[in-house]
Formats: structure tokens, C-alpha cells, sequence
């Protein structure tokens, strides 16, 4: 072959080449939707590597990474005079939230879930009986009330924000 035969055939290759990866079918990775209200509630379950592990009063307890409900299904929250501390803690959610807390904690009596707040434990409820009206309340001594109030007025404002 002569060398002008070569180059072209080179340059022909070498276009072949990028143009199938310009063309490629390849889809960029979506970053994952981020919750609008930055809420999560999560099971306990046995450690794994599928769990991340809290520590309270030197107690360890490990509770399922994934969690099963999120803040953008909740739709009122409030707190009410308690009968055992100051606040009583509820939440309400939404049509999707209210399947999901009845299958989980139909099947999960007795078990904790932690309620996480950016990052910060706001409690860890116990599971004692199903939820089928999509109503949770969460009762007894709260470790730092001034931090559950304040996670009530930013979730009201975020609910709010969302309408």
C-alpha cells in the first residue's frame, strides 16, 4: 500500500473510532433524588454490612442503611402538650408513606426505628403495634427537646415550601 492509501485508511479508523463513542449509548449516572425533607426513618436490624450502628447509653444497635420511609412522604407534623414530658411528637404521611408504616410495622412489633433529622437522631421509637391510619405518635422523655421542636418548625416550613 502506498503511503497515502496508509494515512487515509489511518484517518478513517481513527474516525470510525471517535465517532462510535460520541455515539454511544452509555447514559451519564443520575445522581440519586434527594429527599426534600431531609428526614429518614429507618429499621433496626441485625448488623450487617447493609446496617449502620448507633450508640446510646453504651448500647450498640444497628439499624438498616436504606430507609424505609423518608421525609418527602410526610405530610403534617406537630407536637402537643405531653402527658410525660412537654412534647408529644406526631407525624402524619401521606397515601405512599401510610402503605409502607403499615407493612413495616405490621411485620416488625417490637423492633426500633430511628427518625434522623440532616443527619441527627432525632428518637428511636419502639415498634408496639401496626400503624394503619398513617399516624405516628412518639411519647416519653426526649433527650434534647429544644432539637425536636426545632425539627418540627423546619419541617412545618419545608411541608409548607413543598405545596
Amino acid at each position: 500500500m502506498n503511503n497515502k492509501i496508509k494515512i487515509v485508511f489511518l484517518l478513517f479508523i481513527i474516525f470510525s473510532i471517535e465517532m462510535q463513542s460520541c455515539t454511544s449509548n452509555a447514559k451519564p449516572k443520575e445522581k440519586p433524588k434527594k429527599a426534600i425533607i431531609p428526614v429518614t426513618i429507618h429499621l433496626e436490624s441485625n448488623c450487617s454490612s447493609n446496617t449502620f450502628i448507633l450508640e446510646k447509653n453504651g448500647q450498640k444497635e444497628c439499624y438498616e442503611k436504606k430507609p424505609f420511609i423518608t421525609g418527602d412522604n410526610i405530610k403534617l407534623i406537630s407536637l402537643t402538650s405531653g402527658l410525660v414530658k412537654k412534647y408529644d411528637l406526631i407525624i402524619e404521611f401521606d397515601e405512599q408513606g401510610t402503605k409502607i408504616l403499615k407493612e413495616v410495622t405490621t411485620n416488625n412489633i417490637d423492633k426500633k426505628v430511628t427518625i434522623i433529622f440532616d443527619g441527627d437522631v432525632i428518637t428511636t421509637p419502639i415498634i408496639k403495634m401496626p400503624i394503619n391510619n398513617g399516624k405516628i405518635m412518639v411519647t416519653g422523655a426526649w433527650e434534647n427537646e429544644e432539637k425536636v421542636y426545632n425539627f418540627v418548625k423546619k419541617i412545618e416550613k419545608d411541608i409548607e415550601q413543598r405545596k
